[in-house]
């Protein structure tokens, strides 16, 4: 008889995590379930943690990958591998809730969606007042509003500008298995890169006609900072791999939106693409230190067209000038505004047509309009204090003019009270030495 539900869980390199992942799923108050666990080749001891951990247990099944090819292939694998009425993928470095499945069978069994996405516990691993604050804005924007979505509406909650945008994560859904295998089957079977589940999402909710959104129950235990996620900084090499397979994953993206030939599809996969400079863009700033964001801008060269570096560059710079028109403050010769406008300035916009730096140059213009008011703000405001400093000492000077007219009439020069003054004053100059 096959399983209800097929949890499909992917593992690199995760020896810290697997156990728990995996013991997670044993857990389960419904034991309905098959787990098919991709080890993509990993070099450390994951591998040993997951054969422990399934010793005995007839419902895993372990693929032991040769050859690590990423995280979508795995993924493809595994799926394709899966028998259940219903497929989960997880994490190796992630867990899911002990009442997972019992929360979502009823769900599922009582109608007919292609996928159901649950929300998510975020878990920093970090402990500090920004970490905690980080996971709090992640969870709020992962756990969005019950609904049911159809047809192309699908899609464009995920793929398109709006205030309340569905993320493209693949690991908080459960899949109707017949329709995620059949979609899988029809993905590329080559290997993709780090922003891979966006493709995959793209390709399954363009083919979904129904589609459930449940943030209340709260089926994963997501990890922040466990993975690539989180805000530590990273080599630009790791930079690199991220800029130069999100042209790989885009491209695949924008083929399949082809195949379509559906123009909301394809103005889908054109969002996507724009998203994914913003993204690379605030990695550019948040991930990279100062020392090395020349070079990582030098290896955009080689990977983009000079107008999609101008669009990932831009976006920090625009977001940096804004900050500075609200500043009452001086900025300094090296503040990020100027020290990546000079990066623009001297390696993008040479490669371009100068008509497309329009807006770049609006905000120098009020950016350096502004600067020139606060400077001239601050010599008016030490003007007036040398201005008010000069009225306090003449004010002193006229006071101490007053006190000796006064001391001249009432002790007049040549009177014995004078002389006595003097000589007092004499006495004193002459012991303190």
């Amino acid at each position: 008889m096959l399983p209800l539900f097929s949890f499909v869980v992917i593992a690199y390199n995760v020896e810290r995590y697997i156990g728990r992942c995996l013991q997670s799923i044993k857990a389960q108050t419904v034991q309905d379930f098959e787990v098919i666990v991709v080890n993509d080749a990993s070099k450390d001891g994951t591998l040993s943690i997951i054969q422990q951990e399934v010793k005995g247990d007839s419902r895993f099944r372990v693929v032991n990958k040769s050859q690590n090819e990423g995280a979508h292939l795995a993924r493809r694998a595994g799926a394709l591998s899966s028998t259940g009425r219903y497929v989960i993928f997880v994490d190796g470095d992630d867990a899911v809730t002990r009442n997972c499945l019992e929360l979502l069978q009823p769900v599922l069994t009582n109608n007919s969606y292609d996928f159901l996405r649950f929300g998510r516990n975020v878990i920093p691993l970090g402990t500090s007042e920004s970490d905690i604050a980080f996971s709090y804005a992640n969870e709020e924007m992962f756990n969005q509003g019950d609904c049911v979505l159809s047809g192309l509406e699908i899609l464009l909650s995920i793929f398109s500008q709006r205030n309340h945008r569905y993320t493209w994560s693949i690991i908080d859904c459960a899949f109707n298995g017949e329709f995620v295998r059949q979609g899988f089957q029809e993905m590329t079977d080559y290997p993709l890169g780090r922003m891979q589940d966006s493709y995959e999402m793209f390709v399954l909710c363009s083919k979904a006609q129904i589609v459930r959104m449940i943030p209340d129950i709260r089926g994963l235990k997501y990890y922040l900072g466990a993975g690539v996620s989180g805000r530590s900084k990273e080599s630009v090499d790791k930079f690199n791999y991220l800029q130069q397979s999100a042209r790989q994953d885009i491209e695949y993206v924008a083929s399949y939106a082809r195949t379509c030939d559906d123009s909301t599809t394809n103005d889908c996969a054109s969002w996507l693409k724009q998203e994914y400079l913003r993204i690379i863009g605030n990695e550019w700033v948040t991930r990279l230190s100062p020392d090395v964001q020349t070079e990582a801008v030098i290896r955009l060269m080689l990977t983009w067209p000079a107008e999609d570096v101008y669009s990932i560059v831009l976006g920090p710079i625009m977001a940096r000038g804004q900050w500075l028109l609200t500043q009452d403050s001086i900025p300094v010769d090296d503040d990020e505004f100027y020290r990546w406008g000079r990066l623009l300035d001297d390696r993008v916009l040479p490669k371009m047509d100068s008509s497309a730096a329009l807006a770049y140059r609006e905000l120098c213009s009020k950016v350096d309009s502004h600067v020139v008011a606060l400077k001239q703000k601050r010599e008016e405001r030490q003007r007036e204090e040398a201005r008010q400093k000069e009225l306090l000492e003449a004010q002193k000077r006229a006071e101490r003019s007053a006190l000796a007219r006064c001391a001249d009439t009432v002790i007049p020069e040549g009177s014995l009270p004078r002389d006595v003054i003097r000589l007092v004053r004499m006495h004193l100059h002459n012991k303190g030495k």
